[in-house]
């Protein structure tokens, strides 16, 4: 599913507090990278973030808003209560990336 460009802009602006990040079209959506870090995504319309462990995956959709790359490497669908508060997605998204440096046993930037 391609990606639409009013959610992205929407994402953008939500994201806007978090510094130092950037985006990459991929596989129909979009990936959001920290220093070559996949930490969140767009994909089936949704905008996602890493989930290693429970913190993010605490604040997702439950089984089925995720998303795998690999057995290891969940992308959860992030509630619109998160993504209406920019702090709150923030946040999430700095623990997604944390948990992407942390828990990840194989090169997530060869992704």
């Amino acid at each position: 599913m391609k990606h639409n460009r009013n959610y992205l802009n929407f994402i953008l602006d939500q994201l806007s507090e978090l510094d130092g990040f950037t985006i990459r079209k991929m596989m129909g959506g979009v990936g959001f990278f920290h220093d070559g870090i996949m930490f969140g995504s767009i994909l089936g319309g949704k905008f996602r973030l890493r989930s290693a462990n429970c913190i993010v995956e605490d604040h997702c959709e439950g089984e089925r808003g995720k998303y795998y790359f690999h057995e290891e490497m969940a992308f959860c669908e992030v509630p619109d209560e998160i993504l209406n508060d920019k702090m709150k997605l923030k946040g999430l998204a700095e623990q997604a990336y944390e948990d992407s440096l942390n828990y990840c046993d194989f090169d997530v930037k060869a992704i």
